[in-house]
């Protein structure tokens, strides 16, 4: 965590703003086109199809353009990954014994279908053989990451002793997550604030009212202005809190702890009902 921490730093957000805002201007044409002609289209796909674009340049340098090219393998595999349905039995069943992942794990059955696992793995394999260590001039997640590359983890080292760094494994991994997980959560929050707002016409407006403020004030949207647009924010922090974009968290604890008298033993896997506290009005 401390070595990805600072890729996510207000500074280095705002390098990357520029590719962020091109691939807005991109979404914002294609909503005009739709518009001019008529045509209904599924908000979830070009909120998938803009997220996906941003997170493969900021977080990887790699253009994709799938708001053009919505069929993408990239985008189609990241749908294919969360394409499960919570009335599956083996993902009920996974929901009440969380313990039991491990073990279908090792049995080739898991949450996320191998296929697409296995193609964004190789894709950030494809990606760490052709960025190297030395590409210094590249300021993306992937990037500050090898920057922090510790080749003796690679070799392996004993668990009691402190790591610096990360090895080549974890880059991969958190690489995958990132792209992974990264699109359908945003994509969702995306379209949902977009169906909030259309359902809540009063809300619309005053956000309207809020955005056209700032590009008067400003003569354009950017990184700073973000700051001057508390409603908006107000919204999608709404939509969150009636869509999480997780259900509930699991943890394991790491070592025998109390919390209000409740003993709590090391290895026990805690489970935060997120959606639960969402609605709790207490």
């Amino acid at each position: 965590r401390s070595a990805i921490t600072p890729t996510f730093s207000s500074g280095k957000l705002k390098q990357m703003t520029v590719h962020i805002e091109r691939c807005a201007d991109m979404l914002v044409s294609r909503l005009a086109e739709n518009e001019s002609t008529g045509t209904v289209f599924n908000v979830k796909e070009l909120a998938g199809g803009y997220t996906m674009d941003v997170i493969s340049g900021t977080a990887f340098g790699v253009d994709v353009d799938s708001l053009n090219n919505p069929d993408h393998p990239l985008v189609a595999n990241a749908k294919a990954a969360f394409n499960f349905s919570l009335f599956n039995p083996f993902v009920i069943i996974l929901f009440l014994f969380p313990g039991l992942a491990k073990i279908f794990g090792k049995l080739g059955r898991d949450l996320i279908p191998q296929k697409p696992m296995a193609f964004f793995s190789a894709a950030v394999d494809n990606v760490l053989d052709m960025r190297g260590t030395n590409d210094a001039q590249r300021v993306d997640f992937l990037q500050l990451m090898l920057k922090a590359h510790n080749e003796e983890l690679d070799k392996g080292v004993p668990n009691d002793m402190v790591k610096t760094g990360v090895s080549r494994k974890e880059i991969k991994g958190n690489a995958v997550l990132f792209w992974m997980a990264g699109y359908d959560t945003t994509a969702n929050t995306l379209s949902l604030t977009a169906f909030n707002l259309a359902l809540h016409q009063e809300a619309q407006e005053k956000v309207r009212q809020e955005i056209d403020a700032v590009i008067e004030k400003r003569g354009k949207l950017d990184y700073e202005a973000l700051s001057e647009l508390p409603f908006l924010d107000m919204c999608i922090n709404e939509t969150l809190r009636m869509f999480p974009a997780a259900q509930r968290f699991d943890r394991v604890c790491k070592e025998d702890t109390e919390v209000k008298g409740l003993h709590i033993p090391a290895g026990t896997i805690i489970n935060v009902p997120v959606y639960a506290i969402h609605y709790d009005a207490d």
